[in-house]
């Protein structure tokens, strides 16, 4: 962080695995460095994190033990959790419990655990602050730091592991190293401090260059749209166990007969099956006037889950040229409770070409023939 304050530089980024101390060494950068050298200039810091509950938990812990190792004298609001300290305030503030500390300007923002952060929180924060932005994070899954903040000119990026902090104990050094044997993606994200795969996201993927040759074509999926929902096909096969998507139309106000056309231009097969939303049994009988085969899929009570269980039991590939399905899956996630707990319900939202998949999941992988291919 000093060679980010000393450069100019706007953002810092600390990426850890667990235990690598990087808030403990945040809090003291800013004690040491920071208010030190603003000392008497009235400079605002602002500590946060997604609840206030957390916030009290972990970061304010840190800070107190610090504070109470260096002796040094400063006045406190605890019902504000605001600190006078060498002519500086630090003030820490969880944005569930304290919004309008949001929008407060301030010189220096701290933002503890940013992945639990939506990109508006820290857009709000980051417009609000006018010298330096520092966060942290476990690399547990993709989130807006790495496509908003990583690629400017003025940020930069650490990476810090438990071998990083001499201080902790060796009963943790070995529970921490003995992922390397139980869980691999574990040891990626928390060992070794590497972006992993998200719990919340609905389905892990692969990208692949083209459908290998060979793959069973199982269909296509179709989820209807017009004006503010995309219309969405994609192209589904099976090979070697794995099922393979590709992206075939991805589009606003698309008509049915938009939709034929497109689909032939994408060699369109009269007697492949096009598996569509039973919603819309008028548009279906469009597309069949049109030489689609298409066929209704029954939406059951539960069939949302179904459908994604079933999916879910294969590995999935998708074409790196299917740019709006790979976003969509980079977005489809699991709700969480209040508490931050994941549910088996996913959000009604970025699902367009997921419902697609789906329909053919429902269809098609369902049938007894492929459960061989499954995987257990």
């Amino acid at each position: 962080m000093l060679e980010a304050h000393q450069g100019g530089l706007r953002y810092v980024v600390e990426q850890g695995g667990a235990r690598s101390g990087k808030t403990y060494n945040i809090l003291l950068w800013i004690l040491l460095y920071y208010i030190m050298k603003n000392r008497g200039t009235g400079k605002v810091i602002g500590v946060c994190r997604k609840t206030r509950a957390s916030l009290k938990k972990s970061v304010l812990r840190d800070w107190e033990e610090i504070l109470d190792k260096l002796g040094w004298r400063y006045s406190v609001n605890q019902q504000e959790l605001s600190y006078s300290i060498r002519g500086c305030t630090v003030d820490f503030f969880g944005l569930d419990k304290d919004s309008k500390a949001k929008g407060i300007k301030r010189h220096f923002t701290y933002i503890n655990e940013s992945n639990d952060l939506d990109y508006m929180d820290y857009h709000q924060l980051n417009i609000r602050t006018e010298e330096m932005v520092v966060m942290d994070y476990n690399p547990d899954e993709d989130f807006w730091v790495f496509d908003k903040v990583l690629p400017r000119e003025d940020a930069i990026h650490h990476i810090t592991t438990y071998e990083d902090n001499p201080f902790l104990p060796q009963s943790l050094v070995k529970e921490i190293e003995r992922l390397k044997r139980v869980d691999e993606e574990l040891w990626q994200v928390y060992g070794q401090g590497k972006l992993g795969k998200s719990r919340s996201m609905v389905y892990q993927y692969h990208q692949c260059r083209d459908i290998p040759e060979g793959a069973k074509f199982l269909g296509y999926g179709l989820d209807w749209g017009y004006t503010n929902d995309y219309t969405a096909v994609v192209a589904m096969w099976l090979h070697g166990g794995n099922v393979y998507a590709d992206e075939v139309i991805y589009e606003l106000e698309l008509g049915n007969r938009d939709i034929a056309k497109l689909l032939k231009q994408a060699d369109y097969q009269m007697d492949e099956p096009v598996y569509c939303d039973s919603a819309e049994p008028k548009s279906i009988a469009e597309l069949e006037g049109y030489n689609i085969m298409a066929i209704p899929v029954k939406k059951a009570a539960g069939s949302i889950k179904s459908g994604i269980s079933i999916l879910r039991q294969y590995p999935l590939y998708v074409t790196s040229r299917s740019a709006n399905i790979i976003k969509e899956l980079k977005k489809y996630k699991y709700i969480k409770d209040r508490n931050g707990e994941l549910t088996n319900t996913p959000i009604d939202a970025f699902n367009h070409a997921c419902d697609a998949m789906r329909y053919v999941a429902l269809e098609v992988l369902s049938q007894g023939s492929y459960t061989e291919y499954a995987v257990a």
